[in-house]
């Protein structure tokens, strides 16, 4: 299996959202092969569809067409760069460089060299 079953699902549960507002029932493989329903929020699929889509690649499997896009339309590729730009500001303002709350208009200006960046 390229996915890591149910086990995927605790580690990332909540992660993403304090409350869930659009929970989504699919079939997955489970650890016998045999297909289970499984419950979760939008945005845990959008973590495991990723995840799936980053073990492929890591371990060199060939992509298909059905892999550039999410079930949405949307090319994986700008997700990512918008999903890793969004982390990339969270951990900045956790960190006191960037005022997440104005859009990133002034950043802090403290020096990075601080925290040995």
């Amino acid at each position: 299996m390229i996915h890591e079953g149910r086990e995927f699902f605790v580690d990332c549960r909540g992660l993403f959202c304090v409350q869930f507002y659009l929970i989504i029932q699919r079939q997955i493989s489970g650890e016998d092969g045999k297909k289970i329903n499984e419950l979760h929020t939008d945005k845990e699929w959008f973590v495991y569809d990723l995840y799936n889509l980053r073990s492929k690649i890591v371990h060199g499997n060939k992509l298909g067409e059905t892999d550039k896009k999410n079930h949405k339309g949307e090319p994986w590729f700008e997700l990512v760069i918008l999903f890793f730009t969004e982390c990339v500001r969270k951990t900045l303002s956790a960190l006191s460089y960037y005022d997440y709350n104005d859009n990133g208009q002034n950043f802090l200006g403290k020096d990075c060299r601080e925290n040995n960046f």
